[in-house]
């Protein structure tokens, strides 16, 4: 999976999810969940998701179709407590630190 950050401090490690966008978990619900267990905090104490990205919208993008149709390609990209995250049609999220300095 590449990584398409572009301000992210490149000395920091990625961590990465995946997740089934079929099953029960919304992509906003991993993001979530990912920085927080990244933070080693309880989701609640983030700030909300919506104060970066709608995360309706978001969930909308990689939900399964009537036509049957899989989203597996494309990607979305924002910043959210300080991690560059990125969510992948194929179920793939990572998020990396963003930093002052690249490399």
């Amino acid at each position: 999976m590449e990584d398409s950050t572009h301000d992210a401090d490149y000395d920091s490690p990625t961590h990465t999810s995946q997740a089934d966008w079929s099953a029960e978990r919304p992509p906003s619900s991993v993001v979530v969940s990912l920085i927080a267990d990244v933070e080693n905090v309880h989701p609640v104490e983030l700030e909300p998701l919506h104060s970066t990205i709608d995360p309706d919208a978001l969930d909308r993008l990689f939900a399964s179709t009537t036509i049957e149709t899989d989203r597996t390609s494309g990607h979305v990209a924002f910043a959210f407590e300080g991690y560059h995250v990125t969510i992948y049609g194929d179920g793939g999220v990572t998020a990396k630190a963003i930093g002052c300095e690249s490399k």
